[in-house]
């Protein structure tokens, strides 16, 4: 679970639009904004979904048992 978890850490989003107003130009600001969306939502995807994959009962069954 904590995989998934540090996968949902990549939504940087109001960090990540603060620093590109610092770093670029006003032309470039416009690039960085999608840039940054757009790595947002695929954050957010990937972590979903391994939040999703992390909790379902398939995987539960996918693993092999431990014999003692």
């Amino acid at each position: 679970m904590a995989d998934a978890y540090s996968v949902l850490t990549g939504i940087g989003f109001t960090m990540a639009m603060f620093v590109a107003e610092l770093a670029f130009a006003s032309t470039q600001i416009g690039s960085a904004k999608i840039g940054i969306l757009g790595a947002s939502i695929v954050a957010a995807g990937s972590g979903l979904g391994a939040l999703v994959w992390l909790t379902s009962g398939a995987r539960r069954r996918l693993e092999p048992t431990k014999k003692t």
